[in-house]
């Protein structure tokens, strides 16, 4: 092989040196593509994850203000179908909480979705609660 490189001209060499290092450019030069597509992919992924979450959570707040508000609105009047509408919003916003859930699992964090769940199984129990003690309070007067 050295022979071989021996016997060729300086200018035959060069030649080769310079298809060698084009060779190894190009090489390197789709490799930094394929690189760059990947990354592309990836992060066209975590801007829709991101853009469903943060659509279901703007959802899920607008949806929690108006549950508080009926579950005042029960409270101060004692309305039964206020109450069905209470509790129905309380299990909507469950089964939102849940679609929340499902984009989560995506980015492997479900802690702040079970916090959520909590925090409406307490609300739900606390009114009820409430509920209880001021229909009691209503049938000693």
């Amino acid at each position: 092989m050295i022979g071989l490189l021996e016997k060729l001209s300086i200018q035959k060499r060069l030649w080769l040196n310079l298809m060698i290092s084009i060779t190894f450019l190009l090489a390197l030069a789709y490799s930094a593509r394929l690189a760059l597509i990947d990354v592309r992919g990836s992060t066209d992924t975590l801007a829709q994850i991101q853009q469903t979450q943060s659509a279901k959570i703007s959802q899920f707040q607008m949806r929690f203000s108006n549950t508080l508000q009926k579950m005042n609105d029960y409270l101060l009047t004692l309305d039964e179908k206020t109450g069905q509408d209470f509790n129905q919003k309380i299990d909507d916003l469950k089964e939102l909480n849940q679609s929340l859930k499902e984009v989560e699992t995506e980015t492997q964090d479900t802690h702040f979705t079970d916090e959520i769940e909590t925090v409406l199984t307490n609300i739900k129990k606390t009114f009820n609660a409430s509920l209880s003690l001021k229909n009691k309070a209503l049938c000693d007067l």
